[in-house]
């Protein structure tokens, strides 16, 4: 389990994978729709993993029309 600070409008979170260790920070990329990434020195070498796992955090393969479509009137009132 990993320590997670939202800071600045961003996110931090301490993580570890295949005795790798350190920070992931992650903020807004509004140009691109996207989020930002950068890892600490520790956590190049499986920078990879690291990529996958965020994306399972984030649900970065959901479709968000599906979504939309699933919540309907309640994604109406609260867009975003």
């Amino acid at each position: 389990a990993g320590v997670e600070r939202f800071h600045d409008g961003g996110y931090s979170r301490s993580f570890g994978v295949e005795g790798h260790r350190g920070l992931i920070h992650l903020t807004p990329d509004e140009e691109a729709q996207g989020l930002r990434v950068s890892l600490s020195p520790g956590l190049q070498p499986v920078a990879e993993i690291c990529y996958a796992r965020i994306g399972q955090l984030f649900d970065l393969a959901c479709d968000p029309r599906q979504v939309a479509r699933t919540l309907g009137d309640l994604a109406q009132a609260r867009p975003g």
